[in-house]
C-alpha cells in the first residue's frame, strides 16, 4: 500500500483591487504551484463548485480559492484565497457654472468651481483627457 503525499498549497498571485474603468476591465485570479501540479479554482474555502474562469468583470468583490492537484492526483489540504475587487468610479463633478466678466481695473480673478459628494475631492486638469492636474 502506498500513501501519496498531498500537494503543496498554492501561492497566491495577490489580491487585486482596481477602480472602475471604461471600458470595464477584467481581473483574473492567479496562483502558482510547483511543476507537475495544476491549480483548480473553487468558489468556496471548502466544498463549493469548481470555477473554470476565476475572473471579475463587474463592479464588486469576489473571492476565489485555489487548490493544487499534484501528478498523483492528490489535492492540497487547504485552499488559497484570492480576492478581486473593482471599486465604482467616482461620480462626475457638478459644475459651479461658466463665468464671464468684463475686464476691470485692477484685473479681477475668476475661480472655477465644482462640487462632488462628501469624501471625494476635485482634481482640476488643463485638458479634457490627459493634461496636467492639480488639487485646488
Amino acid at each position: 500500500m502506498t500513501i501519496n503525499p498531498a500537494s503543496v498549497v498554492p501561492v497566491s498571485g495577490g489580491n487585486q483591487t482596481e477602480c472602475e474603468a471604461s471600458p470595464l476591465q477584467t481581473l483574473t485570479a492567479t496562483a502558482t504551484v510547483p511543476a507537475g501540479s495544476t491549480v483548480v479554482w473553487y468558489n468556496a474555502a471548502t466544498n463549493g463548485s469548481i470555477v473554470t474562469n476565476p475572473t471579475l468583470n463587474s463592479v464588486g468583490t469576489v473571492t476565489y480559492y485555489a487548490q493544487a492537484v499534484n501528478g498523483n492526483n492528490c489535492s492540497s489540504l487547504s485552499r488559497t484565497p484570492v480576492t478581486l475587487t473593482i471599486n465604482p468610479a467616482s461620480v462626475v463633478p457638478v459644475s459651479g457654472g461658466n463665468q464671464t466678466e468684463c475686464e476691470a481695473s485692477p484685473l479681477q480673478t475668476l475661480t472655477a468651481t465644482a462640487t462632488v459628494p462628501a469624501g471625494q475631492t476635485v482634481v482640476w486638469y488643463n485638458a479634457a483627457t490627459n493634461g496636467s492636474g492639480h488639487y485646488n
